[in-house]
């Protein structure tokens, strides 16, 4: 069996209830490597989640909100 320093976990894409978010300080309290990772802001703003397109959606949505004005 591989050590713990040598286990990767991947945990994503979609935070419900603050699950994974747990799940993932679990898992990093035990010692083992792990990454979280949601597509989308949860309007609760659990856990520490990281959102490669966060900024992207906001930028799209700021840019069609403009669209619309014009």
């Amino acid at each position: 069996m591989k050590k713990k320093d040598q286990i990767r976990i991947f945990i994503g894409t979609t935070e419900i209830a603050g699950y994974y978010a747990n799940l993932t300080r679990g898992f990093k309290a035990l010692g083992f490597k792990c990454d979280y990772i949601s597509f989308f802001d949860h309007p609760f703003m659990y856990g520490e989640s990281i959102n490669p397109f966060s900024s992207l959606y906001k930028r799209k949505n700021l840019a069609n909100s403009k669209i619309k004005k014009a």
